[in-house]
């Protein structure tokens, strides 16, 4: 039997096994937020198109999978440097000139502007860096507002409005890369915190959040328990 036979002279078997073209084209996929390369159709000098991970943009076209392969990890590499110093600012002015923004009216615009104002201490802030405290402590900052007659110059309403808004940049920023977590939303209510352990004790749990301690929790469920008796009392029966 000749060694280049492809078919035996006498039994007509098969000598040489074709490859399998479906596992010849099949190709390992690529990993998560690493972009995307793929062939263009047609005749072409740079063929191979290679989009950016998250935006889905189109970076360029190129000669070959090598080249494609090699800006896309310059552009990821520059996407995370932008993305480590991104502040809330920043994310702010996105949304500002967003078009679900300009589609909201007058009205809504203004008390979102304002709701801004109340989070401008963290404009310079990075969001990576910025944390359930941070958040906390610009709604208690607030709430000690107080006019001449001790009457609170901001309402739980409009704090709560607030809350949404970091909520709500928080989420674009999360969108985009930049953040892990919702850290506007993990806070705890303020005002019936305040009333049932206390400003002071409070602050402590706030900035201590991961490490309550059993006395902690005796102590809230103590005032827990005061609270709703407080609340049942002042309650009408209905049943009578």
């Amino acid at each position: 039997l000749p060694p280049d036979a492809v078919w035996c002279p006498w039994c007509g078997r098969k000598q040489m096994a074709q490859p399998n073209t479906m596992s010849a084209r099949k190709k390992p996929r690529r990993a998560k937020n690493t972009g995307c390369i793929y062939k263009l159709s047609g005749n072409r000098a740079k063929p191979y198109a290679a989009l950016i991970p998250g935006t889905q943009k189109l970076l360029g076209t190129f000669k070959d999978v090598a080249s494609a392969q090699m800006a896309l990890e310059k552009a990821i590499n520059a996407q995370h440097t932008e993305l480590s110093t991104l502040t809330l600012g920043q994310v702010w002015e996105e949304f500002s000139q967003s078009i679900y923004f300009n589609e909201l009216s007058e009205s809504a615009q203004k008390r979102h502007k304002t709701e801004w104002n109340r989070l401008k201490p963290l404009n310079a802030t990075k969001v990576q860096a910025i944390t359930t405290a941070d958040f906390q402590r610009i709604i208690d900052n607030e709430l000690a507002k107080k006019d001449d007659k001790g009457k609170a110059l901001v309402g739980r309403s409009a704090l709560e409005k607030t809350r949404n808004l970091a909520s709500l940049l928080c989420k674009r920023a999360m969108s985009a890369g930049a953040m892990q977590t919702n850290n506007a939303r993990n806070g705890v209510d303020t005002e019936i915190m305040m009333e049932m352990m206390g400003h002071e004790d409070y602050a402590v749990a706030v900035e201590n959040y991961n490490h309550i301690t059993d006395e902690d929790i005796e102590r809230i469920c103590k005032a827990t328990h005061s609270f709703t008796k407080t609340f049942e009392a002042s309650t009408p029966d209905n049943h009578t």
